[in-house]
């Protein structure tokens, strides 16, 4: 049996920045992957052994939920580029642990009304996202990610007409 190389997660305050474009159509991407099961993401396919201080191992099989879902199509969009792979999925944590938290006003998010309906989310909050620093937790620092923010929607304001 090959032995296969073990995979380095980077910490998340090394995570890189994304181009907003890519950091969104890697978001789209996965979230359809991960509405419902298919052939080609598989997460129960997928194994992962995790090695401890002391010398042991553990190991992991995944479930067939949209979150593993999601995690096997951008593990398979990022392939070895680990470095990518986390930091992507570092990034989504943060925004995840942002909407939740409510600091985001309505102008920025709202939720769906309904059941099966999407979301609102501006487009500056994912431009932010793509490449705002992350801090040593994973998460984005809220008054700095709202400055970012509110700068950031300032381009989206259509312009006043002469």
């Amino acid at each position: 049996m090959k032995k296969r190389r073990p995979i380095r997660v980077v910490k998340p305050e090394q995570s890189v920045p994304f181009d907003p474009l890519e950091f969104r159509l890697t978001l789209m991407f996965a979230m359809e992957a991960g509405r419902k099961p298919s052939p080609g993401f598989r997460p129960t396919e997928l194994k992962l052994r995790l090695k401890e201080e002391d010398g042991t191992s553990k190991t992991l099989q995944f479930t067939d939920i949209p979150i593993n879902r999601f995690g096997v199509a951008v593990l398979q969009r990022y392939g070895r580029r680990t470095k990518k792979y986390s930091s992507f999925m570092f990034r989504v944590f943060a925004l995840m642990d942002l909407i939740r938290s409510g600091v985001l006003s309505p102008y920025y998010y709202r939720p769906a009304h309904r059941e099966g309906e999407p979301s609102e989310l501006h487009d500056a909050v994912l431009d932010v996202a793509a490449s705002h620093p992350l801090t040593a937790k994973g998460g984005f620092e809220r008054e700095a990610f709202l400055k970012a923010l509110a700068k950031a929607s300032a381009r989206y304001e259509p312009s006043p007409r002469p």
